[in-house]
């Protein structure tokens, strides 16, 4: 009978972590485009095709600026928003970190495409929360409580569903802390790590939380180790002096082979040079927003309730507390490490939970009314972190029937899940996001060979060096290793006029990158229209040439270029719809984002569209009531409408 419950159990246990993984998987190959993908795949064809690693960035042409170039338009900002050179040098070496991950996308995109690519995305994140969820269980944590905190995660990680070479160290960072753990419990698998900072310091830089990792999980052990032999405090576990030894030899070794890699030492700048560069205005090195993000502050607040319980009742493992400072601390500073703190702080949290339920349990009128009876695990608590009586004979979560049941209900929502997904039409499309990208105007461009330069939007630069390259090099993407370039490209979409009367900064920019046309969308992801474009509007400069809908090509109209501009030259007047068309196409994509409504009713009120550019600007308040300008327009317009 025993044995058939036991069966039951782990039959309804593997059901459900099964069923959830199976919703990861599905859910996550859904989008396979990434704005960054594009680049690491032509690096990775580069390496391929070379079998070299290139020591140049030459995917872009504005990596090395000359100095006659790089002052230009530095005088008219505040010295604390210039770029520096200094770190220019250090970013034009610094590219070669994820080449491994890049040669390892590029052989996947031989063997099967961006549907391989997809698949390969989805597995990884799947195995991920695989050796999380068993991290939490080698740790203690019972199956339900792992089940939880593993959801939460996975809800956490939807907004971090990348497909670049990130995800490799998502991956590496739960089997760093698996390994950590299984050591503590009698584990072998220690002699491993030295082998998987070595991969991992080739796949992604951000294999320093790896080496934090370990020093911090070295370090508290060692202390531990103090505390308990040295200050004779008995209550704090420790690991033996032989295993101490051990982990402390594998620990420096570990540390010391990450040093194998193209960079080197300098991959341990990058967080240093970043805080202080211009790239920290980049939305994802950001701080979280408090009405964003709200499984990681949901997260967060149960990870610090986590702790103050496990303090009051003196069950706090000090290894587990400076992990979780350790990761929380760069997740405050920055979005990017938010999924870092989930992966990280998981395991205690889901032990925690295990624990907390058996205290509750205990409490007098919950164990009257479950009739159940935990007094020797609570009035005996395991002193040893190592160990796991928790799920050993003692509590176990959901048990027997009821966890069969809760299993069975758990597959059952998931199936309908994924039914009513592959109806929508939303399972394995594997999108790569072809409808936001110039797919047009890049197969223009190389039908008519447009010679010269090309200015470009960053969100486009990937694609365009995946497409274009080696024909064309792009002004900036999202590898950008020179912050001039990244400086002086803000200054050229922002239109900025400068000091000098004979020539506005944004024009003499473009003539000392030599940029002979412009690839450009008509209005930014936040529905605005760009100043760039209002400026080559009414700049008799640059003409139009194709325009589709989602992208504008202008040429420089210099004598060179008389017979491409005499064979497609489009009127200015067909920016307005191109305004119009991106506009209606913003508001499908992003509903929510308020911009596109208020733009759209200016050009609606232009087009004499009346009723049209009043519901816009309706629309439009609805969201944010508080524009005094649209509010003028709305009643101008409504007390017109309503007259005539």
């Amino acid at each position: 009978m025993h044995n058939s419950k036991d069966t039951i159990r782990k039959i309804s246990q593997t059901i459900l972590i099964s069923s959830l993984l199976l919703i990861v998987f599905m859910t996550y190959a859904n989008r396979v485009d990434d704005l960054d993908l594009w680049w690491h795949l032509k690096q990775g064809q580069l390496i391929y095709e070379t079998h070299v690693i290139p020591e140049k960035d030459y995917l872009a042409y504005t990596t090395e600026i000359p100095e006659r170039i790089s002052k230009i338009g530095k005088s008219e900002v505040a010295p604390t928003e210039l770029p520096s050179e200094e770190n220019n040098r250090y970013w034009a070496t610094n590219f070669k970190n994820s080449w491994l991950s890049q040669l390892i996308f590029y052989l996947v995109y031989l063997s099967g495409g961006f549907i391989g690519i997809g698949i390969f995305k989805s597995t990884i994140f799947a195995c991920t929360y695989f050796v999380l969820y068993l991290t939490m269980l080698k740790r203690g944590a019972d199956h339900l409580s792992s089940f939880f905190v593993l959801c939460l995660v996975v809800l956490i990680g939807m907004d971090f569903n990348y497909t670049r070479p990130q995800i490799f160290s998502f991956l590496m960072f739960t089997c760093t802390l698996y390994i950590l753990y299984n050591f503590r419990k009698e584990g072998k698998s220690i002699y491993f790590l030295p082998v998987l900072m070595l991969l991992w310091a080739n796949l992604h830089g951000g294999f320093i939380l790896g080496v934090l990792i370990i020093f911090t999980f070295t370090f508290s052990e060692f202390l531990k180790y103090l505390l308990n032999t040295k200050f004779g405090i008995p209550k704090i576990s420790s690991l033996t002096k032989e295993k101490l030894r051990t982990l402390i030899l594998l620990s420096i070794i570990s540390n010391i082979i990450s040093l194998i890699n193209p960079n080197s030492y300098k991959t341990f700048l990058i967080p240093i040079i970043t805080e202080r560069s211009i790239f920290a205005t980049i939305e994802e090195y950001h701080r979280p927003m408090l009405y964003e993000y709200h499984a990681y502050w949901l997260m967060l607040v149960m990870v610090i309730i986590a702790i103050l319980i496990l303090i009051k009742t003196k069950h706090l493992d000090l290894t587990e507390l400076f992990l979780s400072v350790i990761v929380a601390l760069p997740s405050l500073r920055s979005i990017r490490y938010i999924i870092f703190f989930a992966l990280g702080t998981g395991v205690s949290l889901a032990y925690s939970m295990t624990y907390t339920a058996i205290i509750f349990k205990e409490w007098g009128p919950i164990k009257r009314l479950l009739n159940t009876n935990v007094a020797k695990i609570i009035t005996n608590p395991p002193l040893s972190p190592f160990s796991s009586p928790l799920t050993k004979g003692g509590y176990r979560g959901v048990k027997g029937g009821r966890g069969w049941i809760f299993s069975l209900l758990f597959m059952f929502v998931s199936l309908t899940i994924l039914v009513k997904m592959t109806i929508s039409g939303d399972v394995l499309q594997f999108d790569m996001g072809e409808k936001r990208y110039p797919s047009g105007a890049s197969e223009f461009i190389q039908k008519n060979k447009i010679p010269g330069n090309m200015f470009n939007t960053y969100n486009w630069g990937g694609y365009l060096v995946w497409h274009l390259y080696p024909d064309y090099r792009v002004f900036i993407c999202g590898r950008t290793l020179n912050e001039t370039a990244f400086f002086h490209y803000g200054q050229i979409l922002k239109a900025e006029k400068g000091t000098d009367p004979a020539m506005p900064l944004w024009e003499k920019l473009l003539d000392a990158y030599n940029v002979n046309f412009i690839l450009i969308s008509a209005v930014s992801s936040n529905g605005n229209i760009i100043p760039l474009v209002d400026m080559l509007y009414v700049s008799s400069n640059w003409e139009l040439i194709y325009a589709d809908g989602k992208s504008m090509i202008f040429l420089k109209a210099i004598p060179d270029n008389q017979g491409i501009i005499h064979r497609y030259q489009l009127s200015k007047e067909r920016i307005n719809n191109e305004i119009i068309s991106e506009c209606e196409q913003g508001i499908k994509d992003t509903p929510a984002t308020w911009g596109y409504y208020e733009t759209l009713g200016y050009m609606y009120m232009k087009k004499n569209r009346l009723n049209e550019a009043l519901l816009m600007f309706q629309k439009y308040l609805s969201m944010n009531p508080n524009n005094k300008n649209v509010r003028y327009y709305y009643d101008l317009l409504k007390q017109y409408l309503s007259y005539t």
